[in-house]
Parts: structure tokens; C-alpha cells; sequence
């Protein structure tokens, strides 16, 4: 794969590609280990395979294979036995991708560290933040503000879109590979913008079958394999969040799912379509956090949020860019330009989706307008109706929209199911 289509790709879409130089937050036994979490919690963690037998694998030889979606499930324990944890799920096939296909360095070999299947302790019980990554990106992505969420008391899942991200493995041990990524590259924007939204269906569908598992956890229906979680986790208080595509996927989810209390969508906005054909909007709290690179004022953009979420915030993180709502800022030197800057974004957005999140938590007719107005010294606030006035309104979309017939087609069959 050639250097120009990857510099293509990392503009586009979440994929994460860092600097050879990786700062470390400490090291145990000469081993790099990522810092552990912002809150007062010891955080432990478990990975699953999950199958859902109701839903066919597309992306798979065989007919009839049901979708199965890898999880790395953070939460609170009183475990401070930890153990280092890689901090790749399926560290070897990412490095293959990112070294061999990808022609990137590969930060292989970094640990977290972890209560490895410790029980669940919530002080009371736990919320649920489902947490979605993008587009050729993969749960590890997430890695660090998981840690953060469940340090603050959260239970967080991190599913690994199989086809969809980077790299992952089945039941079975194989190798999965980002099909849907290389369909994609080098195609019209026509297309590209149908098979977005259909990867946004799938990752949204992964979401709530998660949501139904541990709703079948909480009933004592299941069991989970964790000790404690099943009477820990709160199912009246749930999250759903992404970034980008993941991001997408939870507007969605938000406004489709009954099970989702909440949702926020880190940098989410570049395919609004999916947005389109709601007849009324909820008024679920929704939090939209934007950066500077990717966000572009537009009557469309506006529209779509407004008949959408009736109760919602949207702001630009100030200096940040399409990935620095993921792992940069643990992954770059600290003392470079870039690291600097990274590490500033992670610690301007984390507090805000933590006390977001906190909200809802306590609050469910959290206004979340009002609530982000705490936090305009930090981030600049987007005013969808504003917008609607007076942004322009393109003919193409940048990146977006080829013609006004695609967003109409995806329109009608969004509202159509």
C-alpha cells in the first residue's frame, strides 16, 4: 500500500499513526506502561468474545457465521493486585498491519496496568458507557480515557468492530483483517459515503446487542464471567460514545435505542446523513465534541442536529485534531510540539465527558447547554441555530456529500427502518 493513499486515509477517517518516539509513563521491569487513570478507583479488566447468533456475519467465508464482537471491559475494583496488561488486545496482528501493510511504526510492546478479571466493587452501582472507536482505528484507541471512566466509577466496554477496525480475532483465533477499509479506499464519494453508513449500521447494531448482554447480566438472565458485575452495573444509567465513526454510530444508537440514557460523539460529525429522517428529536442529553481540523460551519450540519437532539451541546476543542480525542497524548513525546499539544487536548476534553457523563448520571434532565457553558474558557461553543442562519450552505460537501441525490437516498432509507 502506498504512502500517499495511507496519508489519504489518515485524513479522512481515525486512523491512529503515531511518532517513533513514545513517551513513557513510567517502566516496569524495563517495560513502557501507560498511566493508569485520572480518578480514585483501582480499574480492573476482562476480555470477552461476544457472538451474537441473531445477526449474520457479512465480512466472513462461510454463510450463516453470526457477528461476533471482541470486548476489553474496564471497571472499578478494589483489586490492587494489578498485572501488566498489553495494551493491544491482539498486539501481533496490529503490529503485522501497521508494519508490514500500513508502512508505519508500530507502538508494540506497551503495557497498562490492571486488575486482570479482579471483581467488580462499585461503591454503589456502576453506569455503563459503551465506547465505540473509528474507522480502521480499534479499541485500543480508546484505551486511555476507558481507564479514566472506570477509574471515576464507570464500567466501560470497548468492543472491537471486527472488519471494521484495524485488527482483531474471532472465537476461533484467527486473524481478522479491516476488510471494509480497503473496499472503501480509491472509492467515489458516492459510495464511500453509502459504505460509511453502513459501517456506522454495523457498529451501531454491535452497540446494542452489547447494551442487551448486560441488560441480561443485570436481570440474572446470563452470567457475565466477571465477579460482581452482574449486580454492579447500572442498566438505568447508560452511556453510548465514539469517536468518529464510533461517534456516528452512537448518535444513532442514542436516538434509536430505548436502552441509551445518554450519548456523546468525539469529533463524529463528517457524515450527518445518518441523522436524517427522524421525525421528532429526543431529548436524550447529547454532547458533541469537535475539533478544529475536521469541523466546518454548514446550514446542513446545523439542521440535522437540530431535528435530532432537542437537548444538546456542541463545541470545538481549541488546538485539537481528528485523533486527538484518542491515544496520542500518552503515545507522543511530552516534550515534543506535538506531545505538548496533545496532552493539552486530552486534558480539556477527558474532564468534560467525565462530568458529562456524571450528569446523567444524577441527573437526568441534565441541560446540556447549559452545562458546557462551564467550560467556554476551554472550548469554543457551536451554536446550531446560529449556524442554521448563517453558515454557508455548499453545493458539495467536502469530504462529505457528492450531490444532494445520495444524502436524499440515505435520508429515505434511514427513515424507512
Amino acid at each position: 500500500m502506498i504512502k500517499n493513499t495511507i496519508a489519504f486515509l489518515v485524513l479522512l477517517i481515525s486512523t491512529l499513526f503515531i511518532s517513533p518516539t513514545i513517551a513513557q509513563e513510567e517502566k516496569v521491569a524495563d517495560k513502557p506502561v501507560i498511566k493508569t487513570g485520572s480518578g480514585n478507583f483501582a480499574i480492573g479488566v476482562s476480555e470477552q468474545i461476544w457472538i451474537d447468533h441473531r445477526r449474520e456475519e457479512d465480512w466472513t467465508a462461510t454463510v450463516g457465521d453470526p457477528r461476533e464482537v471482541g470486548l476489553r471491559i474496564f471497571y472499578p475494583t478494589k483489586n490492587n493486585e494489578t498485572s501488566l496488561i498489553p495494551y493491544f488486545s491482539y498486539g501481533t496482528l496490529i503490529q503485522e498491519v501497521t508494519e508490514k501493510e500500513w508502512e508505519e511504526p508500530s507502538p508494540q510492546g506497551f503495557f497498562l496496568k490492571a486488575a486482570k478479571d479482579a471483581p467488580v466493587n462499585c461503591d454503589v452501582k456502576c453506569p455503563l458507557i459503551i465506547l465505540s472507536h473509528g474507522l480502521s482505528a480499534g479499541a485500543w484507541t480508546m484505551n486511555q480515557l476507558a481507564l479514566d471512566l472506570a477509574s471515576n466509577g464507570f464500567i466501560v466496554a470497548l468492543p472491537e468492530h471486527a472488519f471494521i477496525g484495524m485488527a482483531s480475532k474471532n472465537s476461533k483465533n484467527e486473524a481478522i483483517k479491516a476488510e471494509m477499509v480497503n473496499e472503501i479506499l480509491g472509492m467515489h464519494r458516492v459510495k464511500m459515503d453509502q459504505s460509511v453508513h453502513e459501517i456506522a449500521e454495523v457498529l451501531s447494531q454491535d452497540q446494542a446487542f452489547i447494551a442487551d448482554q448486560f441488560t441480561l447480566f443485570a436481570n440474572g438472565d446470563k452470567a457475565s464471567g466477571i465477579k460482581g458485575l452482574d449486580f454492579s452495573v447500572d442498566m438505568n444509567k447508560v452511556i453510548v460514545g465514539g469517536h468518529s465513526v464510533g461517534g456516528m454510530a452512537a448518535d444513532q444508537s442514542c436516538v434509536r435505542y430505548r436502552v441509551f440514557d445518554g450519548c456523546f460523539s468525539l469529533d463524529g460529525n463528517r457524515w450527518t446523513a445518518i441523522l436524517a429522517g427522524w421525525t421528532k428529536p429526543t431529548s436524550k442529553p447529547f454532547l458533541l465534541l469537535l475539533s478544529e481540523a475536521f469541523f466546518e460551519p454548514d446550514q446542513r450540519f446545523a439542521e440535522r442536529y437540530l431535528d435530532t437532539f432537542s437537548n444538546h451541546g456542541a463545541a470545538v476543542v481549541k488546538g485539537s485534531r481528528h485523533d486527538s480525542f484518542v491515544n496520542l497524548h500518552a503515545l507522543y513525546d511530552p516534550e515534543s510540539e506535538n506531545g505538548i499539544k496533545e496532552i493539552n487536548t486530552h486534558q480539556t476534553f477527558v474532564p468534560i465527558i467525565i462530568n458529562f457523563a456524571n450528569s446523567i448520571q444524577s441527573d437526568k434532565k441534565l441541560d446540556v447547554a447549559n452545562f458546557l457553558s462551564a467550560y467556554q474558557e476551554q472550548v469554543k461553543i457551536v451554536d446550531f441555530e446560529e449556524m442554521k442562519i448563517n453558515a454557508p450552505r455548499p453545493e458539495l460537501y467536502t469530504w462529505i456529500y457528492a450531490d444532494e441525490k445520495a444524502t436524499k437516498k440515505i435520508a429515505v432509507e434511514v427513515k424507512e427502518k
